[in-house]
C-alpha cells in the first residue's frame, strides 16, 4: 500500500518542489487555470511524475477530495490517501510501467466532486489540449471511465487530427475505481478488472515500442466496431473485415518490419453456444483484414493476401461485451526490434 501523500512530510516537501523545471510547464498552466466559477484551484501535478518528459497520460474525471478541496493533498498523484489511486498504482506496475512515466490528467481539471456536465467537459478541453502540447513524448492517452470518453469525443472533434499527427495512441478502459467495476455478475466484474489490466498492458508496450524493441518502435492502437466473426464466417466475415480494414485505412508500417499483434475480441450477446466463434478463426479473419497495414503477401495467389509471415507474435484474447460496451475489438499492431517506422497517410 502507498500512501505516501498522508505523510506530512513528504507532502509538504512534494509541495516546496512543485515548480521543479521538469513539472514547471505543467504546474504553471495549473495555476493560470485558476479557480472556475465555484470550482476550486485544480490540483497540481506531483513532481514525483516525470512531467513534460513522460510518455504516458492518464485522464480521468475530475479531482477527487483525497486531490482537491480543503482536505486534499493539493495534488493528482497515485500517492493519494485513496483507494482509486491505491488501485491505479497497482495496474500501472503490473503493466511494467514506472508510476512515474504515467502524468494525471481530469477531464474536468477544477475541484467539483461530482460528474461534470456538458459544459464543463467542453471546457475541459482546451487546459487538455494545452497538456498535450507540453508533453513532447507522449505515446499514450489512457482514458479511464464513460467520462473521459465522453470529453475525448468533445476533444477530438475540437482537435481534428492533433492526436494521429503525433503519433499517439489513445485507449479506453473502465475508471479504476472499485465503483467502477459494480455489476451482479461477478464474471462481468473480473471482465472489467482484466480490460482494465489489459489496457494498462497495452501502454506499457507501446512505451517499450513492443517486446524487446526500443522506446522508438511504432505503433498503432485501433478499436473496430461490429460483429467479430472467424474465417469462413460467410456475410457476416465479409462485414467484419470490412468494418477492420475501414479502421486501419490510414495506418501502415514500413514493408520490411516485422510486427506482433494484439487482439481482444468483444464478443456479442448472440454469440453464445454453438454460436460462439474460435478464437483461431477469429486470428485468421481478422488478420486477413489487415492486408493494408501487412501488405499483400509476395508470390502468385489465387485471391490477394495480407502477407502474415511478417507476424511474429500474437497475443489473443475473447470475453462477452459488456452493457455499456459495443462488440468488436481492439488491435494493436507494433513493429518488432529492428523494424523502421510507422507511415501515417
Amino acid at each position: 500500500m502507498v500512501r505516501r501523500m498522508a505523510d506530512a512530510a513528504y507532502r509538504a516537501d512534494q509541495w516546496a518542489r512543485r515548480y521543479e523545471p521538469h513539472i514547471k510547464p505543467l504546474n504553471d498552466l495549473v495555476d493560470e487555470l485558476g479557480t472556475q466559477d465555484e470550482a476550486g484551484h485544480p490540483p497540481y501535478i506531483a513532481p514525483m511524475y516525470r512531467g513534460s518528459r513522460a510518455r504516458v497520460l492518464a485522464v480521468l474525471r475530475d479531482p477527487g477530495p483525497k486531490a482537491g478541496g480543503v482536505r486534499g493533498s493539493g495534488f493528482l498523484s497515485v500517492e493519494n490517501d485513496d483507494t482509486t489511486a491505491e488501485r491505479q498504482l497497482r495496474f500501472i506496475t503490473e503493466a511494467g510501467l514506472n508510476p512515474a512515466e504515467v502524468v494525471p490528467w481530469n477531464a474536468y481539471p477544477w475541484y467539483i466532486n461530482k460528474k461534470p456536465n456538458a459544459a464543463q467537459l467542453h471546457d475541459g478541453t482546451e487546459p487538455l489540449r494545452r497538456v498535450i502540447e507540453l508533453l513532447p513524448e507522449l505515446r499514450v492517452i489512457l482514458l479511464l471511465g464513460g467520462t473521459a470518453q465522453q470529453a475525448w469525443g468533445y476533444f477530438t472533434k475540437a482537435h481534428t487530427g492533433l492526436v494521429e499527427e503525433r503519433g499517439i495512441a489513445a485507449i479506453e478502459t473502465y475508471h479504476p475505481s472499485r465503483q467502477a467495476l459494480q455489476h451482479p455478475d461477478p464474471a462481468v466484474r473480473e471482465a472489467r478488472e482484466e480490460h482494465l489490466r489489459q489496457s494498462f498492458r497495452t501502454a506499457g508496450t507501446i512505451v517499450r515500442g513492443g517486446a524487446g524493441g526500443t522506446n522508438d518502435q511504432p505503433s498503432i492502437v485501433r478499436d473496430v466496431i461490429g460483429r467479430p466473426t472467424g474465417y469462413a464466417g460467410g456475410e457476416n466475415e465479409k462485414r467484419w473485415k470490412a468494418a477492420v480494414r475501414a479502421a486501419f485505412i490510414d495506418a501502415r508500417l514500413a514493408p520490411e518490419a516485422r510486427m506482433q499483434l494484439e487482439l481482444d475480441f468483444r464478443l456479442g450477446p448472440t454469440q453464445r453456444g454453438s454460436n460462439e466463434p474460435d478464437l483461431d478463426n477469429l486470428i485468421k479473419s481478422t488478420i486477413d483484414a489487415l492486408d493494408d497495414v501487412l501488405g499483400p503477401r509476395p508470390g502468385a495467389w489465387k485471391r490477394a493476401q495480407a502477407d502474415d509471415v511478417r507476424v511474429d507474435r500474437i497475443t489473443a484474447s475473447k470475453r462477452p461485451v459488456q452493457a455499456d460496451e459495443k462488440p468488436g475489438a481492439r488491435i494493436f499492431v507494433a513493429a518488432a526490434s529492428g523494424s523502421t517506422d510507422v507511415r501515417m497517410s
